[in-house]
C-alpha cells in the first residue's frame, strides 16, 4: 500500500527560516486515491510572531481574531504529530516542498524519521514546461516555476488554490495524482 501525505502551510512570512505556522493541513493519498481523513488546524504562534506578518495575513486572509482563537502552537503541533502517528511509514510532500519542509522541520512540527518525497511544484513544472505552458529562461536554461494556480488550471483540477491550507493541500494532491498518470501511471 502506497501512502503519501500532502501538506500545506499558511505562515507569518514568505521566508521559511522566519515563518511560523498559522494554519496547517494534510491530505492523505492511499493507493492513488485521496482519502477522506484530512487534517486541518490553526495555530497561535504568539503575539511576537505576528509582528511584521501583515503581508502574509493579507495574502492568506487569516485574521488576528482567528489566530487568537486558535490552539497555541505546541497544542497544534501535538495534534499534527498525533495525526502523523496514524500513518507511520509514509512520505510527506507539498506543492512547494522546499518551503513547507523547512517551515515544518525548523519548527519541529514533524517528528524525526519522516521522509519527504518528491516536490509537486518541480514535477508540475517539468510536465507543464514540456507542454509549452511555461516560459523558458534561456539564460538559466530552465522553465519558470509553476504556481499552484497555474498548475490547477493546466491539469484541470477542480479544487482551486485558495491561500488556505486545506484547499491548497487538496489542490496539490489532485495535481500530484494527475502528474503520476501522465508520467508513469504509478506513485512515487
Amino acid at each position: 500500500m502506497t501512502v503519501l501525505i500532502v501538506v500545506d502551510t499558511e505562515t507569518t512570512s514568505r521566508y521559511p527560516d522566519k515563518a511560523k505556522v498559522l494554519e496547517l493541513a494534510a491530505v492523505v493519498i492511499r493507493d492513488g486515491i485521496i482519502q477522506p481523513e484530512c487534517f486541518e488546524t490553526m495555530s497561535n504562534p504568539g503575539v511576537e510572531a505576528l509582528e511584521g506578518a501583515g503581508e502574509a495575513l493579507a495574502v492568506n486572509g487569516i485574521t488576528k481574531e482567528e489566530i487568537a482563537r486558535a490552539p497555541m502552537e505546541e497544542k497544534a503541533k501535538e495534534k499534527f504529530r498525533a495525526f502523523l502517528s496514524q500513518s507511520r511509514g509514509t512520505k510527506l510532500t507539498s506543492f512547494n516542498i522546499w518551503y513547507d519542509r523547512n517551515v515544518l522541520n525548523n519548527g519541529e512540527w514533524v517528528p524525526e524519521g519522516w521522509e519527504w518525497g518528491d516536490c509537486i511544484m518541480l514535477a508540475a513544472t517539468g510536465v507543464m514546461g514540456k507542454a509549452g505552458a511555461l516560459p523558458y529562461d534561456r539564460w538559466k536554461k530552465e522553465y519558470r516555476w509553476a504556481s499552484l494556480v497555474k498548475a490547477t488550471e493546466f491539469f484541470g483540477v477542480e479544487t482551486k488554490a485558495s491561500h488556505r491550507a486545506l484547499g491548497d493541500a487538496l489542490a496539490a494532491a489532485e495535481i500530484w495524482l494527475k502528474i503520476m498518470k501522465i508520467v508513469d501511471g504509478g506513485m512515487k
